[in-house]
């Protein structure tokens, strides 16, 4: 991926046209290079693979939160991108951790943000069905409220989480 090899420009990594050719290698697929096994041999050759799949998994990991604050939507982008290249046989998703971007993604508290909110959404959008019916036992209002209450707390929480995760990301770019 270019993000990768521009992130190894940014940190001054050097990152040679061999180490860039494998990131795209596919051992069962002829059309990612012209001879995908000659590729291998000669990468292995040259290299430890231990220390080259660590120094690619940097990489991707610090391309990946730079593409990300600067651009979401292009992060999606890389998201699609990945998800496409698990479904074959591919080497870059190996050094991306082994896991799909949307695992990655469980971590991010934005994402928590979003989860919680539109809960809380749906609760509230419950509790109003819920106050039009007759009858209804005053414990199952008074739950909900407790549920949307509780829910806006949690949503508040992520929120400045994700503030204060913007604030540490900032100020450690600055420096």
């Amino acid at each position: 991926m270019k993000e990768t090899a521009e992130q190894a420009a940014l940190e001054h990594v050097p990152l040679s046209e061999l180490e860039k050719r494998m990131m795209y290698f596919v051992e069962n697929d002829a059309t990612s290079c012209a001879d995908p096994l000659e590729l291998n041999d000669e990468f292995e050759a040259k290299y430890d693979t231990a220390e080259y799949e660590a120094k690619i998994a940097h990489l991707l990991s610090h391309a990946y939160k730079r593409l990300k604050a600067e651009s979401p939507e292009e992060a999606r982008y890389w998201d699609e991108a990945m998800n496409t290249l698990y479904s074959g046989d591919h080497y870059l998703p190996v050094m991306w951790h082994g896991k799909r971007p949307s695992e990655n993604l469980k971590r991010d508290p934005g994402n928590k943000v979003i989860r919680c909110g539109t809960t809380a959404l749906m609760v509230l959008a419950v509790m109003g069905v819920f106050i039009k019916i007759p009858n209804i036992p005053s414990w199952v209002l008074g739950g909900l409220g407790m549920l949307l209450f509780f829910l806006c707390i949690l949503t508040m929480f992520f929120l400045a989480q994700q503030g204060y995760h913007a604030l540490r990301t900032r100020k450690s770019e600055s420096k």
